[in-house]
């Protein structure tokens, strides 16, 4: 319980924080508009799928580039992160779901609804790869500094945070399934 109280917390800072910047930054009362200014809209469906789609496919194929990468330059260090996620099958499915949905959506607002506009692109990347460190791989946070620029860029592109949080949570949930079919 203390585990999920942890990412509670964290969580709940990811997503607080900014919205109270904003708020009283801004000195917006309304919670539609510090919604609006963070990206998260309500965007037409066509828009929606095209772009979650795209940006999911563009992380998997950064993904398997930057493991290939990583194999061929000998620097696979990746067995902890293997390590972590066999571990996560030990916790209960709405724990799971919790991470899928509520620490994916958490790091979207923070890293790129807020980060990315504050500080830019680079800068928040960095700061979305140092935020994996506990994986203890040096090609982990390198990986999720890569793929938080193409969220990010993306996010600054489209002016809109829905695709990013649904493409990043359908790209665990296919990293997830992937670990947990092969039994890494």
């Amino acid at each position: 319980m203390n585990y999920f109280f942890l990412n509670f917390l964290i969580d709940f800072f990811l997503v607080f924080f900014p919205v109270f910047f904003i708020a009283r930054k801004a000195k917006k009362t309304g919670f539609r508009q510090i919604l609006a200014e963070l990206g998260i809209k309500n965007p037409g469906a066509k828009f929606f799928f095209k772009k979650t789609i795209f940006l999911f496919i563009s992380l998997v194929i950064v993904s398997l580039a930057m493991s290939v990468l990583f194999i061929a330059a000998n620097l696979n260090d990746t067995q902890q992160v293997y390590d972590t996620l066999n571990s996560l099958k030990l916790q209960s499915i709405p724990f799971l779901f919790y991470l899928l949905i509520v620490r994916v959506t958490a790091e979207e607002v923070f890293f790129r609804g807020f980060l990315a506009k504050k500080i830019g692109i680079w800068p928040s990347s960095i700061l979305f790869g140092l935020a994996h460190v506990s994986y203890g791989s040096v090609a982990e946070i390198i990986s999720t500094f890569v793929l938080g620029l193409v969220l990010a860029k993306a996010f600054l592109k489209n002016n809109n945070l829905m695709p990013n949080i649904f493409a990043h949570i359908f790209y665990n949930f296919f990293v997830l399934s992937i670990a947990f079919s092969v039994g890494v």
